[in-house]
């Protein structure tokens, strides 16, 4: 199965983004896969990439105490894809685990060079700290 446009598109980090601009992002996903048990992500490990989980199941974990689990559609590193800072939580598969993986390097380069793109995601991540600090979704 390929990697839709349509599905990149329920990410808020990129709900913002124009149909041309999804399709930017698209071939720069690859198909990465990872059996139970497998640490994707380490929490205060270096970030690297965003992963949407296409099938199988993880577990999100922070500060040693469960936090939620990850099936198909789900996503996670959307904070990696543009920072290179520690992780903030601990993904590991809880069965093999097909993903989409966009390099973090692939997108701060994308963002560098496409200001459209990059005007799309700032769109996102306001969005994002919106609904965290409790904020009213902007009246369109």
């Amino acid at each position: 199965m390929a990697l839709e446009a349509s599905t990149l598109k329920a990410v808020p980090l990129f709900a913002s983004l124009s149909e041309k601009d999804l399709r930017k992002l698209v071939p720069l996903f690859h198909e990465r896969s990872f059996d139970a048990g497998h640490v994707i992500a380490r929490e205060g490990g270096r970030g690297y990439g965003f992963f949407v989980i296409d099938t199988g199941s993880a577990t999100v974990t922070a500060h040693g105490e469960t936090r939620t689990s990850l099936g198909p559609g789900s996503y996670f590193g959307e904070i990696a894809a543009l920072d290179p800072g520690p992780r903030v939580a601990t993904v590991t598969a809880e069965t093999r685990l097909d993903v989409y993986m966009l390099d973090a390097w692939n997108l701060r380069d994308l963002v560098k060079r496409d200001a459209a793109l990059a005007s799309g995601i700032i769109d996102g991540l306001v969005q994002i700290v919106r609904r965290l600090e409790g904020y009213p979704e902007p009246v369109s």
